[in-house]
C-alpha cells in the first residue's frame, strides 16, 4: 500500500489532491471548499468516480480574521491530511480481515474440513466480493464441497482473467495459488490435461512452490513411462499418459 505527496492545484481557491494505491486499486481524495455553503469546506475518497468517503468541515470562525486565505488553506490542508490518513487506516484494517479469513480458510483446509472453509469464504465474500484469492478457494471449493466442478473452473477461471490487468509484480504473487485452485477445480471435473497445464502455469511463476509440485506428483503417479527414453516429466510423457489413462477410465465405466 502506498500513499503519494499531497499535490496541490490552485484555482480559484485551493484544491487539494491526492492517491491512495493498494493491490492495483486508485483511490482518488479530493479536499475543496462546498459550492453551495460558503463556510464549509468538504473532503472526499473516490473510487471509479464513486464517492466512498466523504468527510466536511465548517470555517466559519475563520472568516474576517487577519490573513484569513492563509488560515483557510492551512484549515483545508490538515482536513486533507486527517481524510487521507484516516481512510488509510480504514484499508490498513481491511487489508488484515482479508488476511484473516484466507488464515483461517488455508488453516481448516490443511486440516481437512473443506466444508467449514467454503462456508468461512462465503462469509468472507460477503465482506470483500472481489477479492481474487478468496474467489479463488471457493471456486475450488465450490467443485468439491457442492459438487459443481464446472462452476467451479468458471469462477477460478474468471478470477485469472481480472487478474490480467494488474501488475506484473502481483500477477507473479497471486498465479501460483490461483492456477493450483483451477488446476484442483478441473482435477474434480476430470479434466486430468487442463489440470495439468493449470499447474504447469503456476509453477512458471514459483518453480519451487510446495503445493503445485505435490499436484503435479499426483497427477504422474502412473505406470512407466510410455517413452522410456525420456523423462518422465517430458511434456509427451505427460501428455500420452493423461490420454491413456483417461481412456482407460472410460472404458472401465463402459464395462
Amino acid at each position: 500500500m502506498s500513499v503519494n505527496n499531497i499535490d496541490i492545484k490552485l484555482k480559484h481557491n485551493a484544491e487539494l489532491f491526492s492517491k491512495i494505491i493498494t493491490n492495483d486499486v486508485v483511490y482518488i481524495i479530493n479536499t475543496e471548499e462546498k459550492e453551495n455553503y460558503p463556510t464549509e469546506a468538504c473532503s472526499r475518497v473516490y473510487l471509479n468516480g464513486k464517492i466512498l468517503f466523504s468527510k466536511d468541515a465548517d470555517f466559519s470562525h475563520l472568516i474576517g480574521t487577519d490573513d484569513y486565505q492563509y488560515k483557510l488553506y492551512i484549515f483545508m490542508t490538515q482536513l486533507h491530511k486527517h481524510v487521507v490518513a484516516q481512510f488509510n487506516d480504514m484499508l490498513k484494517k481491511s487489508q488484515r480481515n482479508k488476511s484473516e479469513y484466507l488464515t483461517k480458510a488455508t488453516c481448516l483446509l490443511r486440516q481437512g474440513k473443506r466444508k467449514e472453509a467454503y462456508q468461512l469464504l462465503k462469509k468472507g465474500l460477503k465482506v470483500f466480493p472481489d477479492e481474487p484469492i478468496l474467489l479463488s478457494y471457493y471456486g475450488f471449493l465450490c467443485s468439491k464441497v457442492e459438487n459443481k466442478p464446472r462452476e467451479g473452473v468458471r469462477i477460478c477461471r474468471d478470477v485469472i482473467l481480472k487478474l490480467e490487468g494488474r501488475s506484473s509484480v502481483n500477477r507473479e504473487f497471486l498465479y501460483p495459488v490461483v492456477y493450483m485452485n483451477l488446476g484442483k477445480a478441473y482435477l474434480e471435473a476430470n479434466e486430468k490435461i487442463e489440470a495439468f497445464k493449470a499447474f504447469n502455469i503456476g509453477l512458471k511463476s514459483d518453480p519451487t512452490n510446495a503445493d503445485l509440485t505435490a499436484e503435479m506428483k499426483k497427477i504422474g503417479r502412473r505406470r512407466k513411462p510410455l517413452f522410456t527414453f525420456l523423462e518422465r516429466s517430458n511434456p509427451l510423457n505427460i501428455y500420452t499418459g493423461l490420454f491413456l489413462s483417461t481412456w482407460l477410465e472410460i472404458i472401465k465405466v463402459t464395462k
